[in-house]
């Protein structure tokens, strides 16, 4: 009987093992576009294909010059006519990534071509005032007091406004060719959020910074553009989008471990 009841156990713990390996050995549940084509569809965890929120600014597959050595990546290019902002959206699927919980966003992005003056880059998540994280970053001669090619976060009040004073210099630059890695890490609970930022060679994390909009429950929509003016060409690159949550897979292997450590007890 306890030979049997070992044996059983023994079989629990392959079960779960074999689970984990089927679901890739991942720490997280995630939803990935690696760009194997463009605009996508809904489905694998995504609410719906990739948005152009402005004609001037469009998005197409490529696969020569390709960032980290993945193959095919996203190629964004925007030619504004006057000053214009807009954006490449996609939101990914509650029953994927829960919105209300702890996420963490990752991509990789390239600066094809040197910014110009008149040039504001920006990343984010959720709407203009309900966003809760926001990266930005301004061509050179910008004024202000703010420093030009270099990465920005945004430290919100949750109040919905914007201030430039709320900006926090990273420290990283831009350099054009060079391929950056940006994980950023959302905690809706209290509306705050971290990020880090890899050039390839070093890296910058930020402090705690606070949501822009006073959400609990995050949109779900990343956005990747620019504000440009007259006929100044802006043109970036992008792979390897991740959104993921870590808790199923975390808790897949502390069953695996607690299975094996009431193994090693029972089965003697």
């Amino acid at each position: 009987m306890r030979m049997q009841r070992s044996n059983n156990v023994l079989v629990r713990i392959a079960m779960l093992m074999v689970v984990f390996a089927m679901a890739g050995g991942s720490l997280f549940a995630s939803v990935v576009d690696n760009f194997n084509a463009y605009p996508g569809s809904a489905g694998n965890g995504w609410s719906g294909e990739w948005t152009a929120s402005a004609g001037s600014i469009s998005g197409s597959v490529a696969s020569s010059s390709e960032l980290n050595g993945n193959g095919s990546y996203l190629r964004g290019t925007m030619e504004p006519t006057g000053t214009q902002e807009a954006f490449l959206s996609r939101t990914w699927d509650n029953a994927a990534v829960n919105k209300s919980g702890t996420i963490t966003i990752s991509w990789d992005w390239r600066l094809d071509a040197a910014l110009t003056s008149d040039t504001r880059i920006q990343f984010n998540e959720g709407g203009a005032a309900n966003s809760s994280f926001i990266i930005v970053a301004y061509g050179p001669s910008v004024g202000g007091g703010l420093p030009g090619n270099e990465f920005m976060f945004y430290n919100g009040t949750q109040n919905s406004a914007w201030n430039n004073a709320n900006l926090t210099n990273s420290g990283m630059q831009i350099v054009a060719g060079t391929v950056y890695t940006f994980t950023v890490n959302l905690d809706p609970s209290t509306k705050t959020w971290t990020a880090t930022i890899f050039n390839g060679t070093d890296s910058v994390t930020s402090g705690t910074l606070g949501f822009r909009g006073d959400v609990s429950t995050v949109l779900g929509t990343l956005n990747f553009g620019a504000q440009a003016r007259n006929t100044h060409k802006y043109e970036f690159s992008m792979d390897n989008l991740t959104v993921a949550i870590p808790e199923p897979a975390s808790i897949g292997l502390f069953l695996i471990s607690g299975g094996f450590i009431f193994l090693m007890r029972h089965v003697r």
